[in-house]
């Protein structure tokens, strides 16, 4: 059986440099949590379940790279998650770079 993907935007935002949603992802909901690190200069993403209980903290929010390549664990999404950058420069994002020329994806995985 051949996998495909479903592809999907998340909404992100750089009007805060703090925020957080619920989404399904994969057939599952989870809480996506989102945070600027002023000191180290990037966007970070937290993963945690419905109840907002943390499966996974800190992920740097990178360009061109599946975000959770390097974790092996079920209770996170099926999919990838992959940032690009809409200019072509393959720069990671700034403090306001969401929405304007940087983009999260979360690739779902359909199984045909």
């Amino acid at each position: 059986m051949a996998t495909t993907y479903n592809f999907l935007t998340l909404p992100l935002s750089s009007e805060y440099p703090f925020f957080k949603f619920t989404i399904p992802l994969s057939g599952v909901v989870f809480t996506l949590h989102f945070r600027y690190n002023s000191r180290m200069d990037r966007w970070m993403m937290d993963i945690a379940d419905q109840a907002d209980n943390m499966l996974l903290a800190a992920i740097p929010l990178l360009v061109s790279r599946n975000l959770l390549e390097r974790f092996d664990n079920s209770a996170f999404p099926a999919g990838v998650f992959f940032v690009t950058d809409d200019t072509g420069n393959e720069s990671d994002p700034t403090r306001y770079s969401w929405g304007q020329t940087h983009s999260l994806y979360y690739a779902d995985p359909v199984v045909a």
